[in-house]
């Protein structure tokens, strides 16, 4: 292994030990703990791997056996091989990026948060970040690790864009599948009034003979109109963001 790659080690092994057991519950059988989510168990298994965690009799059960002020010395102590770096990392950015959201998993640049600001000069140095002008970069070399994590698919995109993109498009259809009037009052009244009192409005206009001028005093089913919540709430950002 590089220093580099010794270094970002450390500073990712820091930093699940330190993240990690705080989304693991008690366990019923004494001090160990349970990995409640598969991001947290990939976490739990990085820090087994480095010898901060043991693993239970029973499967997703761990102990911790490294106190947190014998962590450094405990890491100054292996010999780690590239493997264990891949796995480390490979929590890392699965928790960072895809559970805990400290990290972007876009393509954008981006500033470093203080809380990574260590790291990221590592992963500078390791080609995993590139620096432009509004900030950083993740550049290909990191994309296996968000691929492993679902945040990135084969050819390099972010997931989460898109979803949102679909999303977007799918609320807009609705959007403007609405009568003219309709799209002008849910406009005004999501920035005047709020989202619920937007949604009730399109409820007041629903009849089982579709969209009507007239307010109804019984709310309409909207699901008969093709509404889902999520086109709402993407619709109703898009409208506070001026996109609407």
């Amino acid at each position: 292994m590089t220093l580099p790659q010794r270094q970002g080690l450390t500073l990712a092994a820091e930093y699940l030990a330190r993240e990690i057991p705080l989304g693991m519950e008690q366990s019923a059988f004494g001090s160990s703990l349970v990995a409640p989510s598969p991001v947290i168990g990939v976490g739990a298994e990085a820090l087994v791997r480095l010898g901060i965690f043991a693993s239970g009799a029973r499967g997703g059960v761990y102990t911790r056996v490294v106190a947190r002020e014998d962590l450094r010395p405990h890491l100054g102590r292996l010999s780690p091989v590239q493997a264990d770096f891949d796995h480390t990392f490979q929590a890392f950015i699965s928790h960072a990026a895809g559970h805990a959201e400290t990290l972007p998993d876009t393509r954008a640049a981006f500033t470093l948060p203080e809380t990574h600001r260590k790291i990221g000069v590592v992963l500078l140095r390791l080609g995993y970040l590139a620096e432009e002008r509004h900030g950083v970069y993740w550049t290909e070399a990191v994309a296996p690790f968000m691929r492993e994590a679902v945040l990135w698919d084969e050819k390099g995109q972010c997931l989460s864009e898109i979803w949102q993109a679909q999303e977007e498009a799918e609320a807009r259809h609705f959007f403007a599948g609405l009568p003219d009037h309709l799209r002008v009052a849910l406009q005004r009244t999501v920035i005047e009034q709020g989202s619920f009192e937007g949604l009730d409005m399109l409820r007041r206009h629903w009849t089982e003979q579709g969209w009507s001028e007239i307010r109804q005093d019984t709310p309409g089913d909207l699901l008969e109109a093709g509404f889902k919540v999520n086109y709402f709430t993407t619709l109703v950002r898009l409208i506070r963001e001026g996109r609407g």
